[in-house]
């Protein structure tokens, strides 16, 4: 009995003096997984103070390599414009976090890396593995955010938890294989590169999202199924990926392309869910 005790306080005792970590959560693509539709913020867009994103904004203007830590609030700083920067636009990202945050240590952070572009693609060749400008730039942040985690939380063990991306629209005209094979299975398999990134590695999840329904869904832009399906089934080509459905999710009145604020709360939960189901997709 005593002996048992006393490995019970071992064990606890070990417990207790492991390394709180920082849980580093990229989140890229173009223009809906920033968020665009500016219908309100409401109660639910609350922060917490273990919630924190890289801002690489001056101001929350302009670009400025001089990255720092800050808190995690939509808009988050993806681009650093007017337009993201107005206090109402609302993405997916803080919304994932919120429920990331309720299976995490007490002592943990999680720390966004904000890094998609709005109206950008494989097609113009801004998210081309390794060389596209928009590849290079989230590399960057990647890099500032684990350096600044490494000054400013020494306590924590940093991680790159997962990957957030959505993407599809500039590249709607492209086949169902070419995206598969030629676009996003390469520019994922470059962040699994241990070599560029020394803190990834082959499991860590990367989750899709599709796009807005209605908007691929147009009896006039038939060509837009092809992408719809190449992020439909990633999963099952893909180990350790998910695909986040958007069915049910709607774009704005007057801008069908873009989720509104309240569909991008729900995605964010629903990236959440297929977050926990990448982790366990391991059969491909």
């Amino acid at each position: 009995m005593v002996a048992s005790k006393l490995i019970l306080l071992l064990t606890a005792a070990v417990l207790s003096s492991a390394a709180p970590t920082a849980h580093v959560v990229v989140i890229f693509g173009q223009s809906n997984s920033v968020g665009f539709n500016s219908d309100g913020r409401t109660s639910e867009d609350v922060t917490f103070p273990n919630i924190l994103q890289t801002s690489c904004c001056n101001n929350g203007q302009t670009n400025n390599d001089q990255c720092q830590l800050i808190l995690g609030d939509d808009p988050l700083h993806h681009q650093c414009d007017t337009g993201y920067v107005n206090g109402q636009t609302v993405g997916f990202g803080m919304s994932f976090a919120r429920a990331l945050r309720t299976i995490i240590a007490q002592d943990d952070i999680i720390v966004l890396v904000p890094a998609g572009i709005g109206g950008t693609g494989f097609v113009d060749n801004v998210w081309t593995a390794y060389t596209g400008t928009g590849f290079q730039q989230a590399l960057k942040r990647i890099q500032n955010t684990f350096a600044l985690i490494a000054q400013k939380y020494p306590q924590h063990t940093a991680a790159l938890a997962g990957y957030l991306w959505h993407q599809g629209e500039a590249d709607a005209g492209t086949s169902t294989m070419d995206y598969l094979s030629k676009d996003i299975i390469p520019m994922i398999n470059a962040w699994r590169n241990t070599t560029l990134i020394p803190q990834t590695n082959a499991q860590v999840p990367f989750v899709v999202g599709n796009l807005v329904p209605e908007w691929v869904e147009d009896p006039n832009q038939t060509v837009r199924l092809g992408v719809w399906g190449a992020i439909q089934s990633l999963s099952q080509l893909v180990p350790y990926s998910a695909t986040t459905p958007s069915r049910g999710l709607h774009g704005g009145a007057t801008d069908q392309i873009h989720f509104t604020a309240k569909s991008h709360r729900n995605f964010g939960k629903r990236y959440f869910i297929s977050y926990l189901a990448a982790q366990l997709n391991s059969d491909n």
